[in-house]
């Protein structure tokens, strides 16, 4: 399958909802900075296009049986809920790097979103395997100096950096933990 050199911002479906019961995660990404439009990394190619499940989703929506990626980057699997009036819906986003929108995405909590696990998926370069991991996310650290620089600890302790080269924890700040 050939994927084209463009990347497109996704919606996520919501079937169990009302229109004005929109989840949060459509609102958040929907803010579009210059950060996050140059950190797009998800992208869909017509010949993965659900056309069924498509026509259930509705106006705007799409469904797809595979997405690719603009480039090797880390990027984050969450599980949340969604709490609504009709009761909570378990939901599931993938979000692109870097860290400061899962962070922003997590700070939903008074709109009802509340995260069970964060799983970072990491390529081989960043993580030193031959292969793709995805790994329980515990911590996060930023570089003030630079806004795309994180540390990220994973279950078992073992952290990685998306900084080019040697690396000192004490550069960074600690930002978020992410279970207790």
């Amino acid at each position: 399958m050939a994927f084209p050199e463009f990347s497109v911002q996704t919606e996520f479906r919501r079937e169990s909802l009302l229109p004005d019961q929109r989840n949060p995660f459509i609102g958040w990404i929907g803010h579009t900075s210059p950060l996050k439009a140059s950190n797009r990394m998800f992208i869909t190619d017509a010949s993965a296009h659900h056309p069924f499940m498509s026509r259930l989703l509705g106006n705007g929506k799409d469904a797809w049986r595979a997405v690719g990626l603009t480039s090797p980057r880390e990027w984050f699997y969450v599980s949340y809920t969604l709490s609504t009036p009709k009761g909570n819906l378990a939901e599931t986003a993938l979000i692109a790097n870097p860290a400061g929108e899962l962070l922003e995405f997590l700070d939903q909590e008074d709109e009802g979103v509340s995260a069970l696990s964060v799983q970072l998926v990491t390529p081989p370069f960043l993580n030193g395997s031959e292969c793709w991991k995805m790994e329980p996310l515990i911590r996060v650290w930023k570089k003030p100096s630079d806004p795309l620089a994180h540390v990220y600890e994973v279950e078992g302790g073992q952290r990685y950096c998306t900084a080019y080269g040697a690396w000192d924890i004490s550069e960074y700040e600690f930002w978020k933990e992410l279970r207790s």
